[in-house]
């Protein structure tokens, strides 16, 4: 009889080899993948695309910050001598959306009718206009605690605006705010004419006193980088409405500290914001992104106060 080598199956060979295959594909995979399934910067041509429109981002958003639940506060400022003369603030506790975001009343009186804000008391007693003290936590409201606390993003409105938008319609911009260079959105001018056109205004509606204009005009030209009306405008922007993030550096940040308060809280000249603010945004060079201020908000002049103080 001849012997008969019997030479091992080749079968179970190949299984191992398989099973050894797919764990090392599983492993690798697992190495894709860092804790909290934030995955990692490796290029691949099969990139999710993203489900929400936003603009193009040039910050790096935090991880601890989620951007689809985005904290957005509402700011309000209100300072006058009386609070019975003071401007009557919306009821925003009617809100449908109310308790999904935040609404502060910064003012120097402590009874100043508002409900459904929390009323911030701040008095600010290094300024001597009260329009001054209004400004603080309209162009430094970043700077303010207690917004650092509860916002990611601030939407700014005069006190005789009404808030008319949607929770969604607000979410939206403030994420488009949020990731944008600028963190800032506002609505150009409909009247133009940069800063010497609104100053033809103000002195038209008596917003202002002539001696305050002109030093205003007098001190703008006097920087060599102020676009001179007879050759080029900065682009005047409406300062009703805006939105600005909170919490980190922006170019909004920058123009409102290093140029628009250094000049504006010394007192020396026109109270109006706009004309100042239109040269700090030319000097930075900042556009902010579009606030669609009708779809958002509605101004309701009967609310307007009897002022204890006059403009001019």
């Amino acid at each position: 009889m001849v012997a008969r080598t019997i030479l091992p199956s080749k079968r179970p060979l190949v299984r191992s080899f398989a099973l050894v295959l797919v764990l090392g594909l599983l492993t690798y995979s697992r190495l894709l993948v860092v804790p909290n399934g934030v995955t990692t910067t490796t290029t691949t041509t099969d990139v999710p695309k993203a489900t929400t429109p936003l603009a193009v981002s040039t910050v790096d958003l935090p991880f601890h910050s989620p951007i689809d639940n985005l904290s957005f506060c509402f700011v309000v400022a209100v300072y006058d001598k009386w609070a019975a003369h003071a401007d009557q603030l919306q009821r925003v506790d009617k809100i449908p959306w109310y308790n999904q975001s935040h609404f502060f009343a910064f003012s120097n009186l402590p009874r100043l009718k508002c409900k459904g804000w929390t009323l911030v008391v701040q008095k600010y007693p290094q300024y001597q206009r009260y329009i001054t003290k209004s400004r603080v936590p309209k162009f430094l409201g970043f700077q303010e605690p207690i917004l650092q606390k509860h916002c990611q993003v601030v939407f700014y409105q005069d006190s005789i605006g009404h808030i008319k938008g949607n929770y969604s319609d607000f979410l939206e911009l403030a994420k488009r705010i949020y990731v944008s260079e600028q963190g800032h959105a506002q609505y150009p001018h409909r009247g133009g004419g940069g800063a010497f056109g609104e100053f033809r205004r103000i002195e038209y509606f008596g917003k202002d006193s002539r001696e305050n204009i002109q030093a205003s005009k007098d001190w703008l030209l006097r920087q060599p980088d102020f676009p001179h009306p007879s050759k080029r405008n900065c682009t005047l922007y409406e300062n009703r409405y805006m939105g600005y993030v909170v919490g980190r550096n922006s170019t909004f940040s920058k123009a409102a500290q290093d140029c628009f308060w250094p000049r504006y809280s010394q007192e020396l000249d026109s109270w109006r914001d706009q004309p100042l603010w239109c040269y700090c945004l030319d000097k930075y060079n900042i556009t902010p992104i579009d606030f669609p201020h009708q779809h958002l908000f509605q101004l309701r002049p009967h609310r307007k106060g009897k002022r204890a103080f006059k403009y001019v």
